[in-house]
């Protein structure tokens, strides 16, 4: 009898202790919507949570206005005084000085007179401005041996004729600066000269 009661006993306070951890089991495995809760666990049962706070809109970059950049306008070409030049030369181009050949024959007499003296015929680089105030151009100035004489050429000078849009028939015109210091290199329409 005895040992009934014992088994009794034993076997109440077993299912209440079992009982009371299925309880917690399922406390601890109720969901809370997905997130671990911080103030869940033991020690933290009193506490009462509040409504959360709303989440601030993010601002996208569309909606954002940024002050638009200043931007100065491009100053005004220089004006070449001419009247601080010396007039050198002119030359009527022909075919050949606006072909695909990009390069200007110079007469003789005015290249030997106004360009630099050329000692080898692989001739030197000169830059000259353009009357136009904008552009400066880096021509090659060379001659080539013919018979016991020598023709003179400004050659890389393609750019220069498309940029003026220059036929056969119109000019160039050479002057250089009082001091000598810069050539300048002027293209005008042959109507132009004609006025």
């Amino acid at each position: 009898m005895a040992k009934k009661r014992i088994m009794e006993k034993f076997e109440a306070h077993w299912n209440r202790r079992s009982s009371s951890s299925q309880e917690q089991r399922e406390e601890e495995e109720e969901p809370s919507n997905g997130v671990g809760d911080l103030f869940s666990g033991p020690g933290f049962n009193n506490i009462h949570r509040g409504s959360r706070m709303a989440r601030a809109r993010r601002t996208s970059l569309d909606s954002l206005k940024f002050p638009k950049p200043h931007v100065p306008p491009p100053p005004p070409p220089p004006v070449i005084d001419i009247t601080k030049l010396n007039y050198l030369f002119k030359k009527q181009l022909k075919n050949s000085d606006v072909s695909t050949l990009r390069r200007i024959v110079i007469p003789k007499k005015e290249a030997e007179a106004y360009l630099p003296f050329l000692s080898a015929k692989e001739g030197i680089t000169i830059n000259m401005l353009d009357m136009d105030g904008v552009h400066e151009w880096c021509f090659k100035f060379r001659f080539w041996p013919n018979n016991s004489s020598r023709m003179y050429v400004l050659e890389c000078t393609g750019d220069f004729a498309n940029t003026h849009g220059l036929k056969p028939g119109d000019y160039i015109i050479l002057y250089q600066t009082t001091g000598r210091e810069k050539y300048i290199i002027e293209a005008k329409k042959v109507d132009q000269i004609h006025r």
